[in-house]
């Protein structure tokens, strides 16, 4: 059980950096294009 659960929260830590690096990626656009408007 315990090999499992460490699995499971590495593979959580794994998802949450890469969904944060889609949102720093995504954030600077979005201001970038309320600046132009």
């Amino acid at each position: 059980m315990k090999l499992r659960l460490e699995l499971f929260v590495e593979s959580i830590e794994r998802s949450v950096e890469f969904y944060r690096n889609i949102l720093d990626f995504n954030i600077p656009k979005e201001t970038e294009g309320l600046h132009s408007c």
